[in-house]
């Protein structure tokens, strides 16, 4: 757990505002993309790489009543890239992804920042405290 608080603390650290964008005289509207088997394949290796993970810290910080992840990807055309956590009708957490942030992201590293920020909301019992 000490080394998962550290890990968060220096992913925190390196957080800020982002540089000034220069000014630009129209807004670009960019269609969210549709992921490519690339994209798939990688979203999969990612999945089978740190869900195992999430899952194993989840139970030794036994302080979640359910660590099964259930990851699942939000098919609904034309939403933009997000990702959510949020629990299933029986309790189950699930992690969820729209197709857009499967294609943008550029590489699995990303993506598994991603996801396990997402899996990081449900150790930390986000949803919970949101409805108290």
């Amino acid at each position: 757990m000490r080394r998962f608080a550290v890990l968060f603390l220096i992913l925190l650290a390196g957080c800020g505002a982002p540089p000034a964008a220069p000014p630009v005289s129209q807004p670009v509207a960019r269609a969210p993309q549709q992921p490519d088997m690339t994209d798939v394949e990688r979203f999969k290796a990612v999945v089978a790489r740190v869900e195992p993970v999430a899952e194993a810290l989840c139970r030794r910080q036994g302080e979640v009543p359910n660590c099964d992840f259930r990851i699942a990807v939000d098919t609904r055309p034309g939403l933009p890239a997000n990702a959510f956590q949020t629990l299933d009708e029986t309790g189950r957490p699930v992690l969820a992804f729209t197709l857009a942030l499967i294609a943008d992201v550029r590489n699995a590293d990303e993506l598994a920042f991603v996801m396990s920020h997402e899996a990081a909301h449900h150790l930390a019992g986000h949803l919970p405290r949101q409805q108290q």
